[in-house]
C-alpha cells in the first residue's frame, strides 16, 4: 500500500490506480482489525484519489463508503497521520473548501518520510 500511495501523488497514476485497486483499499479499511501501517499508506492512498475525484468516476461511485471510511478513521485512525489523511479525503470528498495554508499543511504531512531514489 505504501507504494501505490507514493504512486498515486502523480495525477498520471491515478486513474489506473484507481480501476485496479479502489476497491481493495476500502476493503481493507472496512475491516476493524487493520495494522496500523497498512491503515495509514491505505488511507494516504485514497485520500490522494479523493484529491481528484472529479476526474476519477469510480471514486465519485464509491463517494458514500469512501465518505464513511473517512469519517471513522478520522477519530479513530490508529497513528496520527491516519487521522490527517482521512481529514484531507474527507474534506474533499464533501467538496469543503479549507484555507490554501491548511491544504499545504495536509499535504505536507502526508509526505513525511518520503524518499526519492534516482
Amino acid at each position: 500500500m505504501q507504494a501505490l500511495a507514493n504512486l498515486a501523488i502523480a495525477d498520471d497514476n491515478k486513474a489506473l490506480i484507481c480501476e485496479r485497486c479502489l476497491d481493495l483499499a476500502v476493503d481493507v479499511l472496512t475491516k476493524r482489525s487493520t495494522e496500523p501501517q497498512l491503515e495509514l499508506y491505505t488511507c494516504k492512498l485514497l485520500a490522494q484519489l479523493a484529491l481528484h475525484q472529479d476526474k476519477l468516476p469510480l471514486v465519485q461511485q464509491r463517494r458514500e463508503a469512501l465518505a464513511a471510511v473517512f469519517e471513522r478513521l478520522e477519530t479513530q485512525g490508529q497513528v496520527d497521520g491516519t487521522r490527517r489523511a482521512a481529514a484531507v479525503g474527507r474534506f474533499q470528498l464533501a467538496g469543503t473548501t479549507i484555507s490554501k495554508q491548511e491544504q499545504d499543511s495536509l499535504k505536507a504531512s502526508m509526505q513525511q518520510g518520503h524518499i526519492m531514489l534516482s
